[in-house]
């Protein structure tokens, strides 16, 4: 035991004095000296096994370390730790060697714009000044930054295109080859977004390992490109990212992004790893939030939040949406930005999403919060789950009465003062006509409550033809024929929407007129205006043609309404086998459906036809026993069918008169001889027994066909005379009816209006309201000629020979004037460039609004060296060397020979002038502003 003991307290001991590290191995000294059982010893094993195990968890966690300590050693120059010594060592460099030491100032300057860094580029320009002497390459160094700050390729070309080359400085290449590559790369992206796609090609041309770059240039391109990504590196997965925006998935276009970031070491250099890139990459920004927001790095979750916000395109609903539920993550009190993520989940048609958005919002207010806000919230919420429930088949109606509520008590915080949330009405109508569409008690009611709802919607917004469409389709639930005629035509005057076509297509199919539904379809329409053709063929008498349309069509199998059609076509038609195929499948629905009324009565018809009579009658017993009004009328009518079919004609048929001499309804005539009859009377041949005798219903229809009314109101109130309405619905909904019908016609007294309705009456009144006189505006004076640009500078015709389009290919166009632009100390306006032959050979003459402010001569075949750097020439080529120093300059330069064309670049490249240099600094001298500011008062 001794041994034991002896042994783990020299372990402790040595890794405590070497390594100077505890691991934790005192206790197991102590537990080896108090050891008295076999168990305690195994204990001890235990112990020792379990030391190992977090040895290697430590040493793993360690060793995660290295990357992040790798990834801080590439980019220490750069961070504002690393500066300092970085930037003591250039300035260092300059003070002993002077522009013989810009090696190391060059190779950071094309790292940073490499790496995306124009910040570092300012900060280098603005911490380590050059010797004079380099004008020129201040001026290319700080021209690339704002380039790549800009996104454009003009004012960054021409020193990156030397920095892609190398330049020779003190007998070294600079930069090294792989930031060579890393700015050939930048440059091919620059060119890509900001110029025409052969310029990118030609950049591309003999570029190792860039399928992403040339994927990027087909996107943009006409030619486009087939291209499958490999790998998982930001590039890549910001191509992918683009590539899916058109028709992808959110989660589709997020989930190489996500790959990507979670791959990154750390995000300690993110904003650096991702402006590389040039393009907007909204979707990394939000992965970097994300995964900032999961380690707890807050200041890095709200800038990638912030960029993400500034990069989503607009119209990207759900990417924005994402966006803001990240930011809310931020937020101490989100209310806002979790309102508008559920705005934005709407707009992306993620009703669910906005649904659960919108609650949390709630949460965040409480109950004690501004009542507005949250009324508009709770009305929001109501929304989506109404609309979400148009979907469902079943246990629906909690959910729909739960919103309906919440529409009530937000429309209370609001005291009438509706706008721009008046939409509620549409919303709660929807949710009332759902509700009925359940086996309820109160579906009377309901439908009632939906034609108020529909009305006040118009209230609100009397010329928007979709409400006027929607009060028409409401109209039409009812069987209110002159009422949804009235509307739906009222909308067709208004608006051309689809809604409102296929409101009015509706209406007009289901109040008798067939052919003029017919003349209005669309020849090659959907399976939807293809089951409506079928309709009204088979109510004109055509149930053949009908038949043969509805066996042309692929029927989902969820479109009820449709299959219904289909299975009264083939009974009249003469299909028998086809309807007993058709019957089969809707008598599964009843199963699957049953709380849907309309499934319900259709899936008993079904089973008529296959002869399941028992199964109908026991079915709908009960529903005529304790159901009211039209259900128990609807189910009567069943159950007399049933009855005739099983043989019982005569107590069938009193049963079915009975139920459709119960209530007066015009809607029902129509109902009755397109299709009622003829199914009934199919459905007795299909099972041969006698057909029932129509003689009393027939009359009954006669007589209702005849006293009913022909105009909306008067059809409304008889409507309202057959159904067990509550005094206040149905006296606010004639009301309101009459209110709205006068309105149209100009022959309305708004004083009848209740003053429960009061909100109402003064919408319509605004509405009403004669537009106010018209007042003589003053004539409008023609927008004037644009002015002509006021800077002319005019130049010899011959410096823009063998150039048809000077501005799309000469050096003066394409990166002199938009460098010296960028690096301009004044806000330069456009400027005309125009030549001329008197000016041959070496003349230019400046203007300033037609005014002369410069001339003389820029020698030709010569480059300018600035006086300063001299001592970098040959000292043959100093002697020759000829001054060049106009008073628009600023600085001192020697006219030289060019050297001789190479594939090597040296310093001098970088220090000298040419002439297209010289004549975009005309444009931007001091000279000019001086001229375009005027004389100033001392």
């Amino acid at each position: 035991m001794a041994s034991l003991v002896d042994a783990l307290a020299a372990l402790h001991a040595s890794l405590r004095a070497e390594f100077d590290v505890d691991l934790g191995t005192d206790p197991l000294v102590r537990a080896a000296r108090e050891l008295t059982t076999h168990e305690q010893l195994k204990g001890t094993k235990r112990a020792v096994k379990e030391r190992l195990v977090v040895v290697d968890e430590a040493r793993a966690r360690l060793a995660s370390v290295l990357p992040r300590i790798e990834q801080l050693l590439r980019v220490w120059p750069f961070t504002d730790s690393g500066w300092p010594e970085t930037r003591a060592a250039l300035v260092d460099d300059l003070a002993a060697n002077g522009l013989r030491g810009v090696g190391p100032w060059l190779d950071h300057a094309w790292t940073a714009l490499a790496q995306g860094r124009a910040d570092a580029v300012d900060r280098l320009l603005r911490e380590v000044p050059l010797p004079d002497g380099a004008a020129a390459l201040t001026d290319l160094v700080g021209a690339a930054a704002r380039g790549l700050r800009w996104q454009v390729l003009s004012p960054a070309a021409s020193f990156l295109a030397l920095g892609r080359a190398g330049v020779r400085v003190a007998g070294k290449q600079v930069p090294d080859r792989q930031t060579r590559a890393a700015v050939a790369a930048l440059q091919v992206r620059l060119a890509v977004v900001s110029e025409p796609a052969p310029v990118a090609e030609a950049l591309l041309d003999g570029l190792p390992g860039a399928d992403v770059l040339r994927a990027m240039l087909g996107r943009h391109s006409d030619a486009g490109t087939d291209w499958e990504p490999e790998g998982s590196g930001l590039d890549i997965a910001a191509e992918a990212a683009a590539r899916a925006r058109a028709d992808a998935s959110l989660e589709e276009r997020i989930s190489g992004a996500r790959l990507a970031i979670e791959g990154l070491a750390s995000l300690d250099d993110i904003e650096s790893d991702l402006d590389r890139l040039v393009e907007p990459v909204p979707e990394l920004w939000w992965a970097v939030a994300e995964r900032a927001l999961r380690e707890g790095d807050r200041d890095v979750a709200a800038l990638a939040v912030h960029r993400a916000e500034l990069q989503a395109p607009i119209g990207d609903s759900p990417l924005r949406a994402e966006i803001l539920q990240i930011r809310a993550g931020l937020e101490d009190f989100p209310a806002t930005t979790l309102t508008e993520a559920g705005i934005c989940w709407v707009e992306a048609a993620e009703l669910e999403r906005a649904a659960a958005a919108y609650a949390r919002a709630l949460e965040v207010l409480g109950p004690d919060g501004p009542p507005r806000e949250i009324g508009e919230l709770e009305m929001r919420r109501a929304d989506c789950v109404i609309t979400l429930a148009q979907d469902k088949t079943a246990g629906v109606e909690h959910e729909l009465r739960e919103s309906i509520g919440w529409l009530e008590h937000a429309r209370a915080a609001f005291d009438g003062d509706l706008p721009p949330f008046d939409w509620c009405f549409v919303s709660e109508a929807l949710a009332r006509l759902q509700l009925a569409r359940l086996m309820i008690s109160d579906r009377t009611a309901q439908h009632w409550l939906a034609l108020r709802a529909s009305l006040r919607a118009v209230a609100y917004a009397f010329d928007d033809g979709d409400r006027w469409a929607h009060l028409a389709g409401t109209a039409d639930v009812l069987e209110m024929n002159q009422v949804s005629r009235w509307a739906s035509a009222v909308a067709e005057e208004l608006g051309d929407s689809a809604e409102i076509r296929w409101s009015r297509l509706r209406v007009l199919s289901n109040t008798g007129a067939y052919q003029e539904v017919l003349d209005r379809l669309d020849d090659d329409g959907d399976v939807y205006t293809n089951a409506v053709r079928g309709f009204c063929l088979l109510r004109l008498g055509r149930p053949q043609e009908a038949l043969e349309v509805y066996r042309g069509l692929t029927i989902e199998p969820g479109l009820t309404w449709a299959w219904w059609q289909y299975l009264m076509t083939a009974l009249i038609a003469g299909d028998v086998t086809t309807a007993r195929g058709i019957a089969t499948d809707l008598s599964r629905d009843v199963a699957a459906r049953p709380d849907e009324r309309d499934v319900l009565f259709g899936g008993a018809m079904a089973r008529l036809v296959l002869g399941e009579t028992d199964k109908v009658e026991a079915m709908f017993a009960g529903i005529a026993e304790s159901a009211e009004g039209a259900d128990r009328d609807d189910a009567l009518e069943v159950i007399g069918i049933a009855r005739i079919v099983r043989g019982d004609t005569a107590r069938g048929t009193a049963d079915l008169t009975a139920a459709m001499t119960a209530t007066r309804r015009a809607a029902a005539v129509i109902d009755w001889r397109s299709t009622t009859r003829p199914l009934i009377n199919a459905v007795a041949d299909l099972h041969g027994v006698p057909r029932p005798d129509f003689t009393e219903i027939e009359e009954f229809y006669a007589s209702v066909e005849r006293d009913w009314p022909t105009d909306p109101l008067g059809d409304a109130r008889a409507r309202a005379d057959n159904d067990d309405l509550a005094p206040d619905v149905r006296a606010e909904t004639l009301a309101l009816l009459a209110a709205v019908h006068g309105a149209r016609a100009g022959t309305v007294d708004l004083a009848e209006l209740p003053e429960s309705l009061a909100a109402e009456r003064e919408q319509l009144e605004t509405w009403l309201r004669p537009p106010a006189p018209a007042t003589d505006s003053p004539q409008e004076e023609p927008e004037p000629e644009p002015a002509p640009p006021p800077i002319f500078l005019m130049l010899p015709s011959s410096w823009f020979d063998e150039h048809d389009d000077p501005v799309a290919t000469h050096p003066l166009f394409r990166t002199a004037l938009p460098q010296a632009r960028a690096v301009a100390s004044w806000e330069v306006p456009s400027a005309t460039i125009r030549a001329e032959d008197e000016l041959e050979p070496d003349g230019f003459r400046l203007e300033v609004h037609g005014d002369p402010v410069a001339a003389g001569t820029i020698p030709i075949d010569v480059v300018f060296v600035p006086a300063a750097a001299a001592g970098l020439l040959p000292a043959a080529v100093a002697r020759a060397a000829v001054p060049y120093q106009p008073e628009w300059l600023d600085v001192p330069l020697l006219c030289v020979p060019p050297a001789p064309a190479g594939d090597r670049h040296t310093l001098l490249d970088l220090l000298t002038f040419d002439r297209w240099a010289l004549a975009a600094r005309l444009v931007t001298a001091d000279l000019c502003r001086r001229a375009l500011e005027g004389p100033q008062i001392p």
